[in-house]
């Protein structure tokens, strides 16, 4: 990873964020200590008892749990399980949500999670330390077959790994075919680099018949992945208290983004997107309004369910190499038991089967979601392609190059996480979204105040 300039240790094992007693009440660090990560785990009893399971409330998702479901209940007639779909799917709506559940004592046996939701909570200790668990059944959830940058993100020195993964999806860049044969220009491929990016999405911006030559959400996840591109960082890889944003290669990032937003206008807005009227950028893709869009490989079966008449409109490969490295973002959707769980074993039981076939290939096919085990990952574009005929000749294969070419990465995390992530919000609004401030001197200023943040104790 040295290569690359992006040690994990940033945002994985020192990151300490907001403490959940200040979103949820001081109860939760008492009422929710954590499990030993001495003790010896005990075998599954057959005495009959009842689980909360809260996987997403995606349909898709409720779907695959009535498909694998009854195979889990054959194997464990004992385990009656309940479902508690989660509903809010941001990292800030889920850490206030499982803070007040933990400190109450309502927590579910075990639950979906993204974003910086893991991190937080198992920073502080209130999620169930997996390592005696895994060590046990080490032949059944092989450690090592998980992608190793969500493993280390799941990890503290003192709890160990306190999640496992639900899916591990990626970034690419989706493109509109038709666009691209009409203009007579080579579809993207790896050979892209910013320049090339650059070139092109001017030439295909025709904002009169409402046609951008590119776009993607202008927030901390994707503007982190063009920083790492350049060989900047959101933060500090050695201290996790300061935001390093404001570094040349971080700002000229920002710059170069800027740049095609407002001086070429080649760039979409989120405002032209939004006045389309499509349920998301990936239908603007599709119907020819956006001839670019970075966006996650979860989007995949989103268009195929959306809009499959349009399947054969566009494609995807995978993201433009930036001026120093390739990058993409790997997602941290992961599930975890709580640390004061009294069904602990029975809840392992249902965390082990989600991750083996029986979840594994209707969560493909039906929700399709991105494999976090290394030897399924060959096989993700085939399972996705027989669920959806239509993506025969999609190259869904780039959508899990960074996984397999390790430049893949979690977000980047501050000490103080939620609070940290507000400023970066506000001044990304403040520039990208009403261009009131210069980049420079806006996240500068951002840098400053996230630093005086996390120095709080």
């Amino acid at each position: 990873m040295g290569t690359r300039g992006y040690p994990h240790s940033v945002s994985r094992r020192s990151v300490i964020a907001r403490p959940v007693a200040a979103l949820a009440g001081s109860a939760v660090l008492a009422a929710c200590a954590p499990a030993g990560g001495g003790d010896r785990p005990s075998r599954a009893s057959t005495e009959p008892v009842t689980l909360l399971w809260s996987p997403r409330s995606d349909q898709a998702v409720l779907d695959t749990v009535k498909t694998a479901l009854p195979v889990f209940n054959a194997t464990y007639p004992n385990i009656t399980v309940d479902l508690a779909p989660m509903k809010d799917g941001t990292g800030a709506g889920q850490l206030t949500l499982y803070g007040a559940q933990l400190a109450g004592g309502t927590a579910p046996d075990l639950f979906s999670h993204c974003c910086f939701t893991g991190p937080v909570l198992g920073q502080q200790g209130l999620l169930a330390s997996l390592d005696p668990l895994m060590k046990r059944d080490g032949k059944e959830v092989p450690l090592a077959d998980f992608i190793p940058a969500l493993m280390e993100y799941w990890s503290t020195p003192k709890v160990g790994h306190y999640a496992l993964p639900q899916s591990a999806f990626t970034m690419g860049l989706y493109y509109n075919r038709t666009i691209f044969k009409r203009n007579g220009i080579p579809f993207p491929d790896e050979t892209w680099d910013w320049n090339k990016l650059r070139d092109v999405m001017v030439q295909l911006t025709d904002p009169a018949q409402k046609q951008w030559g590119y776009y993607h959400n202008p927030e901390f996840v994707r503007m982190g992945i063009f920083m790492r591109q350049n060989g900047g960082h959101e933060v500090d890889p050695k201290d996790n208290t300061k935001a390093v944003f404001d570094s040349p290669q971080s700002l000229g990032a920002l710059q170069f983004l800027h740049d095609r937003m407002w001086k070429d206008g080649a760039m979409a807005k989120a405002a032209d997107v939004s006045a389309l009227g499509v349920p998301a950028p990936n239908n603007a893709l599709a119907q020819g309004n956006l001839a670019m869009l970075m966006e996650g490989s979860w989007q995949v079966s989103a268009i195929m369910t959306s809009a499959p008449q349009l399947a054969d409109q566009w494609d995807v490969t995978v993201l433009p190499k930036g001026p120093v490295q390739r990058d993409t973002h790997a997602s941290t959707d992961g599930w975890s038991i709580p640390a004061a769980s009294k069904r602990l074993e029975p809840a392992w039981q249902l965390l082990k089967f989600l991750q083996t076939d029986a979840w594994l290939e209707p969560a493909i096919a039906v929700a399709g979601y991105q494999p976090a085990r290394k030897s399924r990952l060959d096989g993700f574009p085939a399972a996705m392609k027989r669920a959806y005929p239509g993506l025969a000749d999609k190259n869904l294969a780039s959508l899990t190059d960074g996984q397999r070419k390790d430049y893949s990465h979690p977000n980047e995390l501050w000490k103080r996480h939620p609070d940290s992530a507000a400023v970066f919000a506000e001044t990304m609004a403040a520039v990208f979204t009403r261009n009131e401030k210069p980049v420079s001197d806006a996240f500068r200023a951002a840098a400053q105040q996230i630093g005086a943040i996390n120095a709080a104790s």
